[in-house]
């Protein structure tokens, strides 16, 4: 049975002698497996402290056996976790980090499922459409020692196994068959989701998916078998179930303390990445916005180099989040770099990173754009006028303008708020 802990980002999880899910608490045992699990991804999910842990930057669901801790995007400071994850699910569905836009899904927005719970269920849906449109067949290369030829002789094995059998063939053929690498995938995904799912309406529905494809051999998987899967006009309709089921092995790793028995299993995703796909993606989304100022997203960004060492080597990458180019000249008027932090009061500045500033002066330099923009998460605590830095050190006056943009407004849908925020951000 598994414990759960829901908690946003930055939002301190306390290591104490006994669990308590009301007060954040996870015991000694569970924070050293969570660490050590940690360090297996290979992911700074956490910042560790003596006797709390706190996360930062990932949000989603990293489980350890007998523990799930689901972390939300730090939105405001007094959102519940039912709406926080309500809008993590919108973000992801428009920033291509999940295979399946699952926006206007209203059950899921009644759920008090997690994160992981949800998508486990759009899983068994779309294995179902699968099932009812029929199991895709495939050719299988098999080789056996038969009665009688067909496909291909192999000599060195014909001579090897048949030297005094002439009755027998030792051959390689191609064999139509549902036993092939698709469903392969497909029925080791469910394997692997049946352990991991708390949910007994999620575990009985496995359960009858299993049967369904009881017949489906998976001795030989592993998941790097996921990367060998090619698509055509026959199997195509298999392509969400194969991608949802990457996304779960992806972040499936051994535990260390269980003798590689029992696996961890999560969804995790980088903010810093999610916020900047789901900027983009809105831009192209309201890009009428973008055509009333002669803006278009620019599509591919050519990365550019600070320096060249004395081996006319590249170094030092620049390469913006965001360029928005002049639809008539073709040439770069706007850089926008997003970063998934929350502007402090407190702190001088308002906490902006020093190495940000240099980083969007070197953009000005290198890309000869003018006026540039930090995009940051509006919180409600942020009641200050932001910031505008110039420099007019080079050809031109540059101007940084630092921006918000509250994503909490968003509630599930574009809105005229949000819209409006969009063209601001984009306005001089």
């Amino acid at each position: 049975m598994y414990r759960i802990i829901k908690v946003a980002e930055y939002e301190r999880i306390f290591i104490r002698d006994y669990f308590s899910e009301e007060k954040k608490f996870i015991t000694q045992e569970q924070a050293s497996l969570l660490r050590k699990n940690e360090k297996k991804l290979g992911k700074k999910v956490f910042e560790w402290s003596y006797d709390f842990l706190t996360p930062i930057n990932w949000v989603g669901v990293f489980i350890i056996p007998g523990l799930q801790v689901e972390i939300f995007p730090k939105l405001d400071s007094d959102e519940d976790a039912d709406k926080l994850r309500d809008e993590l699910l919108f973000m992801l569905s428009y920033t291509r980090r999940v295979p399946y836009r699952i926006t206007n899904e209203g059950e899921f927005k009644k759920s008090k499922d997690s994160l992981l719970e949800i998508y486990i269920k759009v899983f068994i849906r779309k294995v179902n459409e699968i099932i009812k449109q029929g199991l895709f067949n495939g050719y299988n290369l098999k080789t056996a020692n038969e009665n009688f030829q067909k496909g291909k002789l192999l000599i060195q094995k014909q001579i090897t196994f048949n030297q005094l059998r002439k009755e027998k063939f030792y051959v390689a053929y191609e064999e139509l068959t549902e036993n092939n690498l698709l469903n392969m995938i497909v029925k080791a995904t469910i394997d692997l989701l049946f352990t991991r799912t708390m949910s007994l309406k999620n575990k009985s529905d496995l359960i009858i998916l299993r049967n369904i494809l009881s017949s489906i051999d998976t001795r030989k998987f592993n998941k790097n078998l996921i990367k060998r899967v090619k698509y055509n006009r026959l199997n195509k309709y298999y392509k969400e179930v194969i991608d949802l089921s990457k996304l779960f092995w992806n972040y499936d790793a051994p535990s260390l303390n269980s003798g590689n028995n029992i696996s961890t299993i999560g969804l995790l995703f980088d903010m810093n990445k999610v916020f900047e796909s789901f900027i983009i993606q809105s831009l192209l989304i309201f890009s009428e916005k973008l055509t009333e100022k002669s803006y278009e997203v620019q599509r591919q960004i050519k990365s550019k180099y600070l320096f060249q060492d004395n081996k006319n080597k590249n170094l030092f990458k620049l390469k913006p989040d965001i360029i928005l180019k002049n639809v008539h000249t073709d040439s770069p008027e706007l850089i926008i770099d997003t970063k998934w932090k929350l502007l402090d009061t407190r702190k001088e500045n308002l906490g902006i990173s020093q190495s940000d500033i240099y980083q969007m002066y070197a953009y000005a330099r290198e890309y000869n754009v003018n006026n540039l923009v930090l995009l940051y998460p509006f919180h409600k605590d942020l009641n200050v006028e932001l910031p505008i830095f110039t420099n007019e050190s080079m050809r031109e006056m540059i101007t940084l303008k630092v921006k918000t943009i509250d994503l909490y407004s968003v509630s599930n849908n574009f809105n005229d708020v949000y819209k409006q925020q969009l063209f601001n951000i984009i306005s001089n």
